[in-house]
């Protein structure tokens, strides 16, 4: 079950219950929105609208995010972790302080956007088609990410496991 494009979250309480009960947010319109310290982990937002949201001290990881629209968002504090950022609009965002970690962000725009003390690692910025002017520090691997990659594995092992014994079934 996906979010049509044309659904538009009125609240942050509304976006909350709807990650509590589908992972497909293709296309959704959350833009304009108080979004602080939500995590968007394992997710598709695939041409989201998250422009001029609030998404301080947020986690967006293991997501699909290709296309998403966060131009003109607050990401201040935010971290991004494992995801895939490729055609985003990151024009004028406020990226102050962000973490970056393995992001894939080519054809991103980043024009405008602010990086100030912001840092990364694995993330290859000359992919991006407008790269940030002031380019994040280099970025020391955080604990939690060979946690959240450990994980990701064992899921797609079980998931083969499981492909493979309804086949033989």
């Amino acid at each position: 079950m996906s979010v049509e494009h044309t659904d538009r979250f009125e609240s942050r309480e509304q976006v909350v219950e709807t990650l509590g009960r589908n992972r497909d947010l293709s296309g959704a319109d959350m833009s304009g929105l108080d979004l602080s310290g939500i995590k968007f982990a394992a997710l598709n937002m695939e041409g989201a609208d998250l422009s001029n949201a609030n998404l301080q001290g947020a986690t967006l990881a293991a997501g699909n995010m290709a296309g998403v629209d966060l131009s003109g968002a607050m990401l201040n504090g935010a971290r991004i972790a494992a995801a895939n950022l490729e055609g985003a609009n990151l024009a004028e965002a406020d990226l102050t302080e962000t973490s970056w970690y393995g992001v894939n962000v080519s054809g991103a725009d980043f024009g405008g956007a602010k990086t100030t003390g912001s840092r990364a690692t694995g993330v290859n910025w000359s992919e991006a088609e407008v790269p940030p002017a002031d380019l994040p520090e280099p970025a020391p691997v955080p604990p939690w990410l060979p946690a959240l990659v450990a994980g990701i594995g064992v899921l797609i092992v079980v998931v083969i496991i499981l492909a493979m014994k309804r086949r033989r079934a």
